[in-house]
């Protein structure tokens, strides 16, 4: 393994008093105030997030500072030391790029930018900063979210990479964040390393297989779907109960009421998922503001919702083809339902699966092309409201993302897949044997999704007998009173 790409965790260790930079900046805090007994800083009156950030990349490519940690490489930042590792391991691929995932707190982007300059300077790695949610520890549902929206931010960094020369290390932050971006990391079948700071010990840890067959998650996310309200389990159907047995990895149960997990959260099983056909994706390669209308399209399953319940909800946003006059009058219902989304800046062909997925056929540019096409589509039956969904290919949203990403993989990175051996290659430019194995990955997905429903039935009359036990001793209980 030669990593030309390292995507890592980011804490506060930079700028902590135990370390060169925290001790300068206790020194010289300029902006930025430290308080005592507290660990992390705070703001000088007067002062913005920025004006720190410029003091701590200042401080950071200051003499002094380099001075002091080519002299003491252990004690600039886990980050650095986790890079200096995999160096010394000979794990790296010349200078690589690296993605330092930081909070969005104040000493979480300080710390950062401190790491970024420091590895920048030292190291002449090219880092990239990306910002994660800070974590809401005092409610549980809001933590919940931020930790699916963390594993989301995982994924997505690694999705269109290969573990054959990028690197996941879950090395800073919160403690959690190692926990869970583990498990992110394993769902894309990456390793993980991590770095035991006192002894300076690299470990590399092997991905755990995390997969689910697409029916099956068609089936729990419907049920993650039902659940999200926080129902009692006694009141769901024998098979939903059954479900929610065999996968205490996606299902919380407490006090007899059942929810989704942060794991499901991550796995999108609570949203509706967004299929695309391949017009739609057409028309969003080729406009401007593609990333725009994506992540407004991301919006649809909640204002889906909102439509169901209430079918005037949005004001014919949701079905603006009930604008056109001569629907009425042809008494032709399209397939497809018209949503003028943005204020009318684009204009979407949509559909609610009876899975729940939710199709978008077509996409329009706001103004006359919009019309034209909309009144096309409704007087001759064409331009994408009327076609049947079982004949068009979908592809989810989550695809999209990754392709719309890739931009941002710098060139030498993508050199060192091309120079890797077959077995390293991307899976489309694998041979027989891959395909091999492929087949044998499905087979074994198969037998473990029904072990998983024999162990759901296990658990539901395990919970039979608890309550017959429970109505046995109230009996035996009576008959003493009596």
């Amino acid at each position: 393994m030669n990593f030309s790409r390292v995507i890592i965790t980011s804490g506060i260790s930079a700028i902590s008093e135990r370390n060169i930079l925290g001790q300068l900046l206790r020194i010289n805090p300029g902006p930025i105030r430290f308080v005592a007994g507290k660990q992390n800083p705070e703001l000088a009156e007067g002062h913005a997030v920025e004006d720190a950030a410029a003091h701590v990349r200042k401080l950071a490519v200051s003499e002094s500072c380099i001075q002091d940690a080519r002299a003491r490489p252990r004690d600039v930042s886990a980050e650095y030391s986790l890079l200096t590792a995999l160096a010394r391991k000979g794990l790296l691929h010349g200078k690589p790029d690296v993605v330092l995932l930081h909070t969005d707190t104040l000493n979480g982007r300080l710390a950062a930018e401190a790491v970024k300059s420091l590895m920048e300077e030292l190291l002449e790695c090219r880092c990239h900063l990306r910002e994660v949610d800070s974590f809401d520890t005092s409610d549980p549902v809001r933590l919940k979210q931020g930790l699916g929206a963390f594993m989301h931010k995982v994924v997505n960094e690694l999705r269109h990479l290969d573990a054959s020369y990028a690197c996941f290390a879950p090395q800073g932050g919160y403690k959690i964040m190692a926990s869970l971006g583990y498990v992110a990391g394993s769902f894309l079948q990456f390793p993980t390393a991590y770095l035991h700071e006192d002894n300076q010990t690299l470990h590399i840890i092997p991905p755990i297989p995390v997969a689910l067959a697409p029916d099956e998650m068609a089936d729990l996310g419907r049920l993650a779907r039902e659940v999200r309200s926080h129902p009692e389990l006694s009141s769901l159907t024998a098979q939903d109960r059954e479900s929610v047995f065999a996968h205490p990895w996606l299902f919380e149960i407490s006090e007899g009421h059942v929810e989704p997990n942060a794991f499901a959260q991550f796995l999108g099983l609570e949203t509706k998922p967004i299929l695309l056909s391949s017009d739609a994706l057409k028309i969003l390669g080729e406009v401007h503001n593609s990333d725009a209308i994506r992540k407004r399209i991301q919006s649809l399953p909640t204002l889906v919702e909102e439509f169901n319940k209430k079918r005037g909800a949005y004001g014919g946003l949701l079905d603006h083809e009930r604008e056109f006059t001569n629907l009425n009058k042809q008494g032709n219902r399209p397939i497809f339902h018209i949503w003028k989304a943005a204020a009318g800046d684009f204009y979407v062909a949509w559909k609610e699966r009876e899975d729940g997925a939710l199709l978008i056929n077509r996409i329009w540019g706001a103004g006359h092309t919009y019309t034209r096409d909309a009144e096309t589509a409704c007087s001759s039956n064409s331009q994408g409201l009327f076609d049947d969904p079982s004949t068009v290919r979908w592809t989810p949203i989550e695809e999209i993302e990754s392709t719309l990403q890739k931009s941002d993989v710098d060139g030498h990175a993508q050199n060192a897949v091309k120079n890797e051996s077959a077995d390293s290659r991307g899976p489309s430019e694998r041979g027989p044997e891959f395909k091999k194995l492929r087949k044998e990955h499905a087979l074994l997905l198969q037998k473990n999704a029904e072990l998983r429903k024999s162990i759901g039935r296990l658990g539901q009359q395990n919970e039979e007998l608890k309550l017959k036990f429970r109505l046995s001793q109230m009996q035996a209980d009576t008959s003493e009173d009596d």
